[in-house]
């Protein structure tokens, strides 16, 4: 069989590049530009090279969005708990599990050879409303404990991170025990979710122990003493508006 091609009116030469199995798509696509980019110097008079379809570009674009809901999803995260809390200095003690927990689970998957690929984004994008969950718990119980116990901020975090320590450990691992069998899936279901599956479970339990170290190590720092004897502490207006409801006059 005989095939022609034709640019703009021209006589032309198509080629195709095709990347194997299990190749990134990204990775092949910057390396084929960047020979083309090479080869257009050694061109002689009145030829030309011309990349007519790109498939990397959707890519790209999904990947950009998926990083665009993820850090908005981190500030929506922040701004829910800075309203609930009313606390600048607790909102950034639980806010930075976000961006700690995202990162270190980047070193997870660089260990399982797993690449920022769209399952690999999904997971991370849905796993920023839930790596904030146990700090904010562990964070809450701390508070608690220098507001009604009267301790100060180091001790009120040691016993405070004792005391809610099994309940954090198996709401995390309930979790990991959803994400776990997706990754474990057979056939070509299982395997597109592989990395999902197991990148939600990193960031899940990358999450637990940044709530078991980090969070009541800042808390130790960051939170205030309890107030003096005969005062109270200024409360959210959402804590004023919880104690009517459970508390009616």
């Amino acid at each position: 069989a005989e095939t022609a091609a034709s640019r703009n009116g021209s006589s032309s030469i198509a080629l195709m590049v095709r990347k194997q199995t299990g190749t990134n798509t990204v990775a092949v696509v910057d390396g084929v530009l960047a020979q083309v980019e090479a080869l257009k110097k050694q061109l002689p008079t009145g030829y030309a090279i011309d990349v007519v379809r790109d498939n990397s570009i959707q890519i790209r674009v999904s990947a950009a969005q998926v990083l665009e809901h993820l850090i908005l999803g981190s500030c929506l995260a922040a701004l829910v708990v800075l309203l609930f809390l009313g606390s600048l200095r607790s909102t950034i003690i639980a806010s930075i599990s976000i961006p700690v927990s995202i990162i270190s689970t980047f070193g997870l998957m660089m260990l399982a050879h797993f690449t920022l690929n769209m399952m690999t984004l999904l997971a991370l994008a849905l796993a920023v409303g839930i790596v904030i969950d146990d700090a904010i718990v562990v964070l809450e119980n701390i508070y608690r404990f220098i507001d009604e116990k009267k301790m100060k901020p180091f001790p009120a975090a040691i016993h405070a991170t004792k005391e809610i320590g099994l309940a954090v450990l198996a709401t995390t691992l309930s979790l990991m025990a959803v994400f776990l069998p997706v990754a474990f899936m057979s056939g070509i279901v299982g395997r597109f979710l592989y990395s999902f599956g197991l990148t939600m479970a990193f960031a899940i339990g990358v999450s637990m122990i940044v709530a078991f170290s980090l969070t009541p190590m800042m808390a130790a720092r960051m939170l205030p003493p309890p107030p003096p004897e005969g005062q109270e502490r200024r409360k959210s207006f959402l804590e004023r508006m919880s104690d009517r409801l459970y508390h009616p006059i």
